[in-house]
């Protein structure tokens, strides 16, 4: 959330690779209201569209209170229920508090970057950028020319084109977040971490800090465990080869 109380979302769509995951990011945008129920109810709106296996967010500050909206079930604005979700990783103050739900149903992973550990997810995002293992949308200006040669497109309404072109538009936005920061690499024998400062303070950072949350609880709740289950698939099968010799 941002000084005038949207809140930036990003989605992105992940591929496992050889010894990383890939990252695409398919739509970012903002949701324009101070009311956490109305962003709750959009944030599964969404979940429910995308068919959402994680849905990372930022537990700091005032983002705590989207835990309680997000873990209940909430009535849309066409009074239709909305499930709760479970929260894989709530504070110890709050777990007796959750309400329990099935694996499939547990995808909400908290992140709370405050101290040391923002320097490390710091660190993890713009490591995955170094491998070119994250893809994000093209530039407002490319869309425009890629899309101006589509008849079908040309043929719409200018509501419809602007409805399309609004996700390379925020990516505009997202890019010039990107470009104020000033990152300084503060790694040492035991950690590898970075300090992210914004050089120009009346530019927000939400975007950048949606992707690298998003990249993080992926990365903790999901790709750290995919490559363990399969290095151990690996070294039994070795193991098995070995005995059988």
């Amino acid at each position: 959330k941002d000084g005038e109380a949207q809140t930036a979302v990003v989605v992105a769509r992940i591929t496992p690779g050889k010894n990383y995951f890939h990252y695409r990011f398919v739509n970012l945008f903002t949701i324009k209201s101070t009311d956490y129920m109305q962003v709750t109810n959009q944030l599964k709106s969404y979940l429910l569209r995308y068919n959402g296996k994680l849905l990372v967010y930022d537990a700091n500050g005032v983002g705590a209170s989207m835990r309680d909206w997000l873990n209940k079930q909430t009535i849309d604005d066409a009074g239709l229920p909305l499930e709760g979700l479970g929260i894989i990783n709530p504070p110890d103050t709050a777990s007796n508090d959750m309400i329990r739900y099935p694996d499939d149903k547990t995808i909400v992973y908290e992140v709370k970057a405050g101290g040391t550990k923002a320097g490390v997810i710091h660190h993890l995002f713009f490591a995955r950028m170094s491998t070119g293992s994250i893809t994000f949308p093209i530039r407002l200006n490319e869309a425009v020319d890629l899309y101006s040669k589509n008849e079908s497109f040309n043929r719409m309404s200018q509501a419809n084109k602007e409805k399309i072109l609004n996700i390379y538009r925020t990516m505009d936005l997202a890019e010039q977040e990107f470009k104020n920061l000033s990152v300084v690499d503060t790694s040492d024998k035991l950690n590898q971490t970075m300090q992210i400062t914004r050089r120009n303070n009346r530019i927000q950072k939400d975007f950048f800090s949606a992707c690298e949350y998003l990249i993080y609880g992926i990365n903790q709740q999901i790709e750290v465990p995919y490559y363990s289950r399969l290095h151990n698939r690996e070294g039994n099968r070795l193991m098995s080869a070995v005995m059988i010799s």
